[in-house]
Parts: C-alpha cells; structure tokens; sequence
C-alpha cells in the first residue's frame, strides 16, 4: 500500500514538472505564435492557458500539510519578489504562483476549522466584488496600474506582447479552497471547474476591453480605459 501511495505521488509530480515545462515554453515563445482575433484569444486563454496554470496548484496538492511549508513558503515569497524586481518575466510569474500556493498552505494549516473556511467562502465574492467596484481594486487598476501588474499573474497572448493579467488575491484563494476541499472532503470535482468558470471571465475582460481600445485608436477615438481587474493596456510588457 506504501509503496502504491508512493508511486501516485510520484507520478503526480513528475505530471507536475511535465506541466511547468510545458507552460514554460509557451510563456517563452508565445509572442512568435499565430495572432489571431480578440475572441480566439479568449478562447484559448480559458480553454488552455489558464486550467493549465491551475493545474500547477492541483499538482502540488501533496504539499499541503508538510512541516516544511513553513520555511519554504518566506524563501519563495523572497524569490518572487527578487524576480520581479528584476524583470525576468516568466520566472517571476511561476514565482509568484509558487509563493501564493504555499501561503494559501499555510494559510489553511493554521485556519484549520471547516466553519471558519465556510465563513471565509461566504464572504470573500461580496468583498471581491465591492473592491472592484469600489474598493482599492478600482482604484489600483484605475489609478496605479503599475501596482496590479506587479501583484498579478499574466497569462501571455498568443502572437502579442500582451498578456490577460489576474490579481495574486484570486490565485491565493483558489489554492487556499483547493486545499479545503482536501482537507474536508466535499466534491472536489465539482468545486475546481465552478471556481475556474468564475476566475476565466475576470482575464478574458481585459481583452476585449484591449481590442476595444485598438479599434477606438484606429479610429482616432480616446481608448476606453480597461477597468476590469484583469485589464491592460495592449502591448503592455509582461509582467
């Protein structure tokens, strides 16, 4: 029986390293893919790109509850934040995934109270929805874009340099209740697709809100200003 769980696990990250490597060489040569339009590229965004990335923090799920998480968790935060820094793009986003995934872990460990969680599960979409109405999402995205690109995933646009970026917040949560559905045993299969239907339409905004703006500038119209959390200016760098 050992010996089994020990084979699973891994197989897991072996599909894991597989995964990264594959997502690896996509974040490296997206920019020479095929450029379609806005709409094949929000298809490809939600259908590929962005379970794909998901699929790192399901990979990594055994993980969850290893003593070393602790120490590990602060050295990928530093990591991330260096990498940044530094401008290496791709490394720094994988970094940032890393890090958040081994917070959320840590995260629940402590939180270790399903009510508690189930509280949290309650009240994190009326909050999530009044910060991007109103609240320092709005603001950041408005005002200091800059801000959100640094604190934000990008998942690059095939055959642009041009990414659909998702706040740090949204991946930490869906790690952080991926790990409950471990923890507590409701059905994961149906959680994980219901929260990736949800998280997908906050990316894919940004592109139509991007190919809006194109077609305005084409124009010679003021660009409407992408106010959705995952906006961006198109042919923004990566971030």
């Amino acid at each position: 029986m050992v010996g089994r769980a020990s084979a699973v696990l891994s197989r897991r990250w072996a599909l894991l390293a597989a995964l990264a490597a594959a997502l690896g060489v996509y974040y490296g040569i997206s920019e020479s893919l095929w450029d379609a339009s806005t709409w094949w590229d929000v298809a490809f965004l939600s259908l590929v790109v962005i379970p794909a990335v998901f699929a790192l923090v399901w990979f990594a799920l055994p993980a969850f509850g290893l003593r070393w998480l602790v120490l590990l968790a602060p050295v990928l935060i530093v990591l991330a934040v260096a990498a940044s820094a530094a401008g290496l793009g791709a490394f720094a986003n994988f970094a940032k995934i890393a890090a958040v995934t081994a917070v959320a872990y840590v995260l629940l460990a402590f939180l270790d109270d399903l009510p508690l969680v189930v509280l949290i599960a309650s009240v994190v979409p009326f909050v999530d929805a009044w910060s991007v109405w109103r609240g320092p999402t709005h603001v950041i995205v408005a005002h200091r874009r800059h801000l959100f690109t640094t604190f934000a995933f990008a998942f690059p646009v095939p055959g642009e340099h041009a990414s659909a970026n998702l706040g740090l917040p949204d991946l930490l949560f869906f790690a952080f209740f991926l790990a409950a559905c471990v923890r507590f045993r409701p059905p994961q299969a149906q959680v994980t697709p219901c929260y990736l239907g949800l998280r997908a339409p906050r990316c894919d905004c940004s592109l139509t809100a991007s190919a809006a703006g194109r077609r305005s500038r084409s124009d010679g119209r003021r660009s409407p200003r992408a106010d959705a959390p995952g906006g961006r200016p198109p042919r923004a760098p990566l971030q």
